[in-house]
């Protein structure tokens, strides 16, 4: 999927990308929102490795909140730790 949207945007220079980065709720907040940080981070340097300006990109942090599943259990758990990415600005 990131491979679709890096060769969408090689074509759309000018739009702008924001990710999303969630965890589960297994741990404290401030870990979470460092585990977050980290898997946006991850994105962000995957993209830029391969042609993203990385100015055209903006992180955020969101933890534990709005999960895509309840976190009752080990799968559910797994849906939420995710990166969802915005693209921007599309002429």
């Amino acid at each position: 999927m990131l491979d679709r949207i890096i060769l969408y945007y090689k074509s759309h220079e000018n739009c702008r990308m924001f990710l999303n980065a969630f965890t589960d709720n297994v741990g404290s907040e401030s870990y979470n929102m460092y585990l977050s940080k980290q898997r946006g981070k991850a994105v962000l340097n995957y993209m830029t490795k391969h042609g993203v300006n990385w100015k055209h990109i903006k992180i955020h942090a969101e933890g534990k909140e709005n999960p895509s599943a309840p976190n009752s259990n080990s799968k559910q758990r797994e849906i939420n730790r995710r990166v969802e990415i915005i693209v921007m600005g599309i002429n």
